[in-house]
């Protein structure tokens, strides 16, 4: 019973992972949908969101061809510098900042 306990507790943190993954998949659509009430940006969120998951093994092809041909250390630092300008890029680009705000209506002369 001992040696079953960590493949119990692996299966419940995957399933709670996948359970994640697919509650994100219906509510960051319907997120949008809410908040811009646009199905085009709905249908739009929702492609990024299926393209993440489409594009995973061109990133492990990607990742294992630069570690081949530039070592392990160089491709941790391309790696870690894109995920730096990825995380960094809402706090560069003003436009990101204006997610959240919604529209102020102009009076009508």
């Amino acid at each position: 019973m001992k040696q079953q306990i960590p493949l119990v507790a692996l299966a419940i943190a995957t399933i709670g992972s996948i359970g994640g993954t697919r509650l994100s998949a219906i509510a960051i659509p319907w997120l949008v949908l809410s908040t811009a009430n646009s199905p085009l940006l709905t249908g739009l969120a929702g492609l990024v969101g299926s393209l993440t998951w489409v594009l995973i093994p061109f990133g492990g092809i990607y990742a294992g061809l630069l570690t081949d041909t530039a070592g392990i250390l160089t491709a941790l630092g391309v790696t870690a510098a894109l995920y730096c300008v990825a995380a960094l890029s809402p706090a560069v680009i003003p436009r990101f900042r204006a997610i959240g705000k919604r529209p102020v209506a102009q009076p009508a002369n």
